[in-house]
């Protein structure tokens, strides 16, 4: 049975001791105990050295993550236990360092200048004392940052420090289940049925033209397996697994979501700025002339975007977009708040809703929000990949539990966004707050899963004519990740983990 909903977003049709060491029997005279320590110290120091090497050997090898499969080899991005978000670290460490550069060069600057000032001043000149204070001031005010910079220095090697040894955890684990999971990803799904042009030929492979000379053509059925990727990230922990990662898909209506989330984070910072009034020395009763009388925002020419009380209109004219939703199908004239077309845009994938929003709110805070992520665009907006969508969604995530009115707006519509066959099916009875997109060459779903430890999940393919074998096999791997996911926290040293995010904690805490 084939589902019936289709995506249509703006897209153009194309494509111990074990040595129990004994004194020999014969001998009269016992060795001298310096010499059997150092022996024993001596082997173990070996073992040692060996052991090393073994784990960094196979940690390395799930880093580089290709996995073997019946000779093939199948190129996967595997994430060892956080290793986004310690690279994330050790770009902000280099960054900080290169701040830290800037400033001990600046102060050595300031000091040369000092002491040229000193130099060259006399006891009484005002002038010299006034430029050898402030200088003074300045190299004192550049050691107070440095500091400070030295200590998130040492913050983030704390955390790294943290992140690293849930990562050897995780690794020794979960990667037989993980093996198990690529093997599924790369052999288990459907194969899709495509059609091809092909020239018709007669019984001894001739082409047969048809009465103007022109080679006649049929359309043939052949068999292809699909292109998919996956990214899986322990909110908790920040271990991932990640496969075809890094590879680009037509997003659909997955794009939706992550639109909205940055309209809202515009929105919310909008508005702390009207409502962040400090009343002068003076006059400590003064009103906020950012609001009316009755608290509410004022909105000044060039601003109305902002309010989503405004009432919008549907021109069925000039407005109508093709595809999911329901607005299309409604009167001409409808009318409805730019909030209800926030609302339809999540809740049912509204194309109508969602050209009207790009149109008021345009494209330039999502580009900067996005660029802020880390996330790259390399073929235009509707083009991404399914790591970008996990920053994303670690984002999203962050807003939604950050009490901020917005954020628990935008978890409100993503966990009662519909057609929630996928994820959200696959992981019931625990919450998701989704998106799906489903387009030509294209059929995703993303999520957060609200368990005990929060993760998200990202699934992205080229599959579009569905049938309920695709389903069953998304479901699958997404079942799959989920015991992966579960039986971690059931095999950890709870005491570790509290450790672990104790540390994670203070950091973010002291930023």
């Amino acid at each position: 049975m084939k589902a019936k909903i289709r995506e249509g977003t703006e897209r153009k049709t194309q494509n111990h001791n074990q040595y129990g060491w004994k004194p020999p029997k014969k001998k009269k005279k016992r060795t001298d105990p310096v010499i059997i320590l150092t022996a024993i110290c001596a082997v173990l120091f070996v073992c040692l050295i060996a052991l090393l090497c073994f784990i960094a050997v196979n940690r390395q090898a799930i880093f580089t993550g290709t996995h073997e499969d019946e000779g093939d080899s199948v190129p996967v991005s595997a994430g060892a236990g956080g290793d986004n978000r310690i690279k994330e670290l050790e770009y902000e460490k280099k960054a900080l360092e290169s701040a830290t550069e800037s400033m001990k060069a600046e102060i050595a600057s300031l000091e040369s200048e000092l002491e040229s000032a000193l130099a060259g001043s006399a006891d009484n000149d005002e002038a010299s004392k006034a430029r050898e204070r402030a200088l003074n001031e300045k190299i004192a005010a550049l050691e107070a940052q440095l500091s400070a910079k030295q200590k998130e220095i040492d913050a983030v090697n704390n955390k790294i420090a943290a992140y690293d040894s849930i990562s050897y955890l995780n690794i020794g684990a979960q990667a037989e289940a993980v093996s198990k999971l690529y093997s599924t990803l790369g052999g288990g799904a459907p194969n899709r049925v495509l059609e091809k042009e092909e020239a018709v030929t007669d019984s001894s492979g001739a082409a047969v033209k048809d009465a103007s000379g022109k080679t006649k053509t049929q359309k043939v059925e052949y068999e292809q397996y699909p292109h998919i990727a996956l990214y899986y990230e322990d909110l908790t922990t920040g271990y991932n697994i990640a496969y075809n990662a890094n590879d680009l898909f037509f997003s659909a209506s997955l794009i939706k979501a992550p639109y909205v989330y940055t309209v809202l984070r515009t929105i919310s910072a909008f508005e702390q700025k009207k409502l962040d009034f400090t009343p002068p020395a003076d006059d400590p009763d003064a009103k906020n002339p950012n609001l009316d009388d009755d608290g509410s925002i004022i909105y000044l020419e060039g601003e109305e975007k902002y309010d989503l009380d405004r009432v919008w209109t549907f021109d069925k004219k000039t407005m109508l977009e093709d595809g999911t939703g329901k607005i299309k199908d409604m009167a001409d004239g409808t009318q409805m708040t730019y909030r209800e077309l926030i609302d339809y845009s999540v809740l049912y994938s509204d194309n109508v809703a969602f050209k009207q929003l790009r149109e008021l709110f345009g494209y330039s805070d999502f580009y900067s929000q996005a660029s802020a992520l880390g996330v790259k665009y390399a073929n235009g907006f509707m083009y991404n990949t399914a790591s970008d969508y996990g920053k994303f969604l670690r984002a999203m995530y962050d807003f939604m539990e950050s009490g901020d009115k917005w954020g628990e707006y935008l978890k409100k519509l993503m966990l009662e966004a519909n057609y929630r066959i996928l994820i959200p099916y696959a992981v019931s009875p625990k919450q998701v707050a989704h998106k799906y997109g489903w387009d030509i060459d294209s059929y995703h779903d993303m999520g957060i899963v609200y368990d005990e430890h929060p993760y998200i999940l990202v699934v992205m393919t080229d599959m579009d004519t569905v049938d309920d074998d695709e389903n069953i096999f998304i479901r699958s791997v997404v079942k799959s990740v989920d015991t992966i996911h579960t039986n971690f926290y059931k095999g950890i040293d709870k005491s570790l983990l509290d450790r672990f995010r104790a540390v994670v904690e203070a950091q973010e805490t002291k930023q």
